[in-house]
């Protein structure tokens, strides 16, 4: 028996399985009168008593058939098979029931492809075309395996296993006509027809683009997406495989460093050229530490934050680990600090750079990671633009300053905050003219804490505004307290925090404080430091406007610092304190009271006030008396007193009982 291929696109059954199974076995009908009679023609007219007949079958997949039987050459018969629909009697109610299904294998936006039992494409859908750019019928015929692409012998094997009863779900990379390479799905699914596999049906899914979104995900979950280094994640991960695999091999931990690089000032340089300039700046640098690590066997790289990268060191050498990683990263800083053009512009960077060392300073990722970060964060705290190796010594200085910022969070919230005030003293009268309001921690543990042990910590966590605020209401507060208990009114001193001072709505906030506790502004003095005047922006408009409040101002700590006397002429300054580090020197070294001398004759020029703090022996006092110095603040009339304590001195003073040239050593 001999057989042609369309055969397979017309009853669902390959041609093996015809050959195997005869004409009888593929050839029938659900009315067993009428199969008989077409063999009864076809047998008739292979001798030769018919030239030709027909009949309407089925075949062995239910489809409906016009079969066709002519003699060709006695005894050898020519069976002609056609496929139709509504025309068989007996296909109609099989055709109405299977049109649901031909929608939707017609219009499913998957291709589907249909296969015979050998695996063989023997219809397609319209999507196939849309998915690989080639006709539906070109398919007709060839394995499924040969025919959409990838590895033959893996799909072969997935549509196999389809063919035994086995629903199938694969994924394989293949192209389209045009070459466009595609990451496809593919569903198989049994096509069983009275318990047996006549078939199967294949949905090809185009995952390309989900792929593809997967793939970015997948890189950005590891990689930092504006340079494309390794990210935190990454670089652990990394570093976490080294280690272990050191040690396996070894038996012992590998010796490695860790290298993490700050750049310095970043947010201003950012804020200064823009976020576009800034993201072109930290992509060269990450090239220039890739092209770094290219020469660097072993060594790998990652960004760990907005402006922080990290270096990896594997060391196998005999000497030195830390001469060689100092050696390496000197190499490097080198090359980073480099000028850089941006947009027309020359860019200078200096980095701050924190290194760790295993086995010593740890076996982990994460916490070599972290002992190089705290060492960057020391060299931050101390100048930046350094190297500095990791010591058991910064860990207890940083957890030491973590544990005073989260203390001073709980005193904010607890109210463990107290004022003190020193006296300021009239050095004409001897009467207490002023006070300087000056805060302590009153730790529940640790008693009194003064502000040297506190205000740095609370500066560098931004804390020092809500406490300088409080200090400044609590200081408003009492002094009107004071002249509501009949005390003669005198000026409170507050210090103002830089961070306070360059706040937008400082004059705002004195002016509501002020209404709030009902002190006249005459009464408050607002301290502002030298270094502060001359670096904040803006400072002669705010000077002005809180002048207009009706406040007084001070510059602190005057001669530390870089002013100009054009710039000092022009701020409105009621008074200068002079710093007690020149006081000091009064009687020990002759440029110190020269200097104290000079001041005091510039203020009374520009029609300032002078005060002296730090005023500590009766020799100061006589010295300062001499050149006309306004006021006196020191331990040698009182240390900071708590209110109550500071009102009972100050009503004994202000009551005439001690004279400047007569004070005892304190008030109390």
């Amino acid at each position: 028996m001999l057989v042609n291929d369309r055969i397979a696109v017309i009853i669902g059954v390959c041609v093996a399985a015809v050959l195997a199974a005869g004409c009888a076995g593929f050839i029938t009908s659900r009315l067993p009168q009428r199969r008989r009679r077409f063999w009864a023609i076809a047998l008739s007219i292979s001798a030769g008593l018919l030239g030709i007949g027909a009949c309407v079958l089925v075949s062995a997949s239910a489809y409906p058939l016009l079969a066709a039987a002519s003699a060709v050459s006695a005894p050898a018969l020519l069976i002609a098979l056609t496929a139709f629909g509504r025309q068989a009697e007996d296909g109609n109610k099989a055709s109405e029931q299977a049109e649901p299904y031909r929608s939707l294998f017609t219009n499913h936006t998957d291709g589907i492809f249909r296969l015979d039992e050998c695996g063989q494409v023997v219809g397609a859908n319209l999507s196939v075309k849309r998915l690989t750019g080639q006709e539906p019928d070109a398919f007709i015929g060839k394995p499924f395996a040969d025919a959409i692409g990838g590895d033959p012998a893996r799909l072969a094997t997935f549509i196999r296993r389809t063919l035994t009863g086995e629903p199938q779900q694969f994924e394989f990379f293949a192209a389209n006509a045009d070459g466009k390479k595609l990451f496809l799905r593919v569903d198989s699914i049994p096509i069983t027809v009275r318990g047996r596999v006549q078939g199967a049906y294949c949905l090809v899914e185009d995952m390309t683009e989900r792929r593809t979104m997967e793939e970015k995900v997948y890189f950005l979950a590891f990689h930092d997406e504006l340079t494309g280094l390794p990210n935190r994640r990454q670089f652990a991960e990394r570093l976490a495989e080294y280690l272990e695999m050191g040690r396996i091999k070894t038996g012992r931990w590998p010796n490695m460093a860790v290298v993490l690089l700050n750049i310095d000032r970043f947010k201003f340089v950012n804020d200064s050229v823009g976020q576009a300039s800034g993201d072109m700046l930290i992509r060269e640098v990450a090239d220039r530490i890739e092209r770094f690590v290219l020469n660097a066997p072993g060594t790998f790289s990652g960004r760990l934050g907005s402006d922080s990268f990290a270096l990896f060191f594997p060391y196998t050498g005999g000497g030195s680990i830390e001469a060689f990683v100092l050696g390496k990263t000197d190499e490097l800083i080198s090359r980073l600090e480099k000028p850089y053009a941006v947009r027309g512009l020359t860019l200078n960077l200096t980095f701050s750079v924190g290194i760790s060392m295993g086995p010593g300073h740890g076996t982990d990722a994460e916490t070599l990671i972290k002992k190089a970060e705290t060492a960057m964060v020391a060299v931050k705290h101390s100048g930046k633009h350094q190297i500095r190796t990791y010591n058991d010594r910064l860990e207890r200085h940083l957890q030491h300053k973590l544990e005073v910022e989260n203390g001073l969070r709980l005193a904010l919230q607890r109210g463990e905050f107290r004022v003190y005030y020193q006296p300021m003293i009239d050095i004409r009268t001897g009467r207490v003219s002023g006070a300087e309001a000056l805060v302590r921690w009153l730790h529940p543990e640790k008693g009194v804490i003064p502000p040297g042990a506190f205000i740095p910590i609370a500066e560098e966590s931004g804390l020092i505004k809500p406490i300088g605020e409080w200090v400044l209401r609590e200081a408003c507060r009492q002094n009107k307290a004071w002249q509501d208990a009949g005390l003669e009114p005198i000026v409170v001193s507050v210090n103002l925090s830089m961070q306070q001072f360059e706040e937008p709505h400082l004059v705002e906030n004195v002016d509501r404080i002020l209404k709030e506790t009902g002190l006249d502004p005459r009464y408050l003095d607002l301290e502002i430091t030298e270094t502060m005047a001359m670096t904040a922006e803006y400072t002669v408009d705010k000077l002005m406007r809180l002048k207009e409040l009706g406040v007084r101002l001070s510059m602190d700590d005057f001669g530390t610092g870089y002013s100009s006397l054009s710039y000092l002429q022009r701020f409105p300054i009621d008074k200068l304190k002079i710093d007690q580090s020149f006081v000091q020197d009064i009687g020990q070294e002759q440029r110190g009271s020269a200097i104290v001398s000079t001041i005091v004759a510039m203020a009374h020029h520009l029609r300032m006030e002078v005060i002296a703090e730090g005023v500590e022996s009766p020799e100061q006092v006589e010295f300062l008396r001499s050149e006309r110095c306004d006021q006196l603040q020191g331990y040698w009339y009182s240390p900071p007193l708590p209110a109550d304590q500071f009102e009972a001195a100050i009503g004994m003073r202000m009551n005439g009982q001690a004279a400047a040239d007569r004070t005892p050593p304190n008030l109390q």
